[in-house]
């Protein structure tokens, strides 16, 4: 059964890598559950040694077809690595221990949790103190090292599924974004901003190819939706900054684009910006394309900025507006 589900999901050309990672992972615990079932076992580890094979039986149906659910398959997987913590002998046990140990020290940061696994008189550390003795406790120390690894698979699996959802949700909000911006532009007829927006598109593809080494992936995650993450969301969000950033230039609130002719002298800035920046008329295209793809480069953190930015001099006008309105009142009085 598992060579012919092997070749069925690599006899397409391409594999998400998503599924390269389940199929590695199955293959391993195929490979550990037949070198158990050679040896001598008792009626509990055969029914252990059962349970293990329904999971990987489950897990493989979960992953045909377009529409797997890789969440739903590491959680089965994670299930099958805990009940073969009762197959292990004594000095494969103590290695897992270790391992856990090891693991767990480097994840989990919860005080109360570290104390009541790792501290002194932690689970893993009675289980490894009693596996190095004598391991005439052997059944404890299986079941408080499962209870560790439990705890420390739901965790993970918990933040990787938290961590999915997020970016499904930052995909689907894009999509909408595009949407609304298309729309936008249509019934407001401002094409002259589409050009920007797609110079906004550029720069978040530039950045894609720049920071390439930020980009965000997670080994045997949905591997379609963080694709459209960087692909997809990234861009609509870069063009959106563009367009946003040239809004708030033509409002004047933040930043000035002043142009003057190149024999001309500034007399006077702007004062309903903060920044005024003074370029050479026949300059002026250029500037906007470079404002343009910079802002689609650094969409995240521009965003965050200036929208910051807009709503202080909000409050500022709002501050300004009611300090009017007390003097008018006091002097009516």
């Amino acid at each position: 059964m598992a060579e012919n589900f092997m070749d069925e999901m690599t006899k397409s050309r391409f594999v998400a890598p998503s599924k390269e990672s389940l199929l590695e992972k199955i293959m391993g615990l195929e490979e550990t559950i037949s070198r158990y079932e050679k040896k001598g076992l008792n009626e509990d580890q055969k029914h252990t040694l059962h349970i293990c094979k329904d999971y990987l039986q489950r897990s493989e149906e979960w992953m045909r077809g377009f529409t797997s659910h890789p969440h739903l398959v590491w959680n089965l997987l994670h299930r099958v690595d805990e009940q073969l913590i009762f197959l292990m002998p004594l000095d494969e046990l103590y290695a897992a221990a270790i391992d856990v140990r090891t693991t767990f020290d480097l994840t989990i940061t919860e005080k109360k949790v570290r104390e009541d696994v790792l501290g002194e008189k932690g689970k893993l550390t009675i289980a490894i103190k009693d596996l190095k003795d004598s391991g005439e406790n052997i059944e404890r120390s299986q079941y408080l090292i499962r209870d560790a690894l439990q705890y420390l698979n739901k965790y993970v699996d918990t933040n990787y599924w938290i961590l999915s959802m997020n970016i499904l949700t930052s995909v689907l909000s894009a999509a909408l974004l595009g949407i609304s911006m298309v729309i936008y532009f249509m019934i407001y007829s401002q094409t002259a901003m589409v050009p920007y927006a797609i110079l906004g598109f550029m720069g978040a593809f530039l950045s894609n190819l720049i920071t390439k080494e930020n980009i965000l992936f997670v080994r045997g995650g949905p591997f379609w939706r963080y694709l459209f993450y960087n692909l997809m969301a990234r861009p609509v969000l870069g063009a959106f900054a563009a367009t946003f950033v040239l809004w708030i230039e033509k409002a004047k609130w933040i930043f000035s684009i002043n142009p003057v002719a190149a024999d001309e002298k500034v007399v006077s800035a702007v004062q309903s910006a903060i920044i005024n920046i003074n370029v050479n008329k026949d300059a002026l295209p250029y500037v906007l394309i470079v404002i343009a793809v910079v802002s689609g480069f650094a969409a995240e953190k521009l965003l965050r900025s200036m929208i910051d930015r807009v709503l202080k001099k909000l409050e500022e006008k709002a501050e300004k507006t009611k300090e009017t309105k007390t003097e008018q009142a006091k002097e009516t009085t």
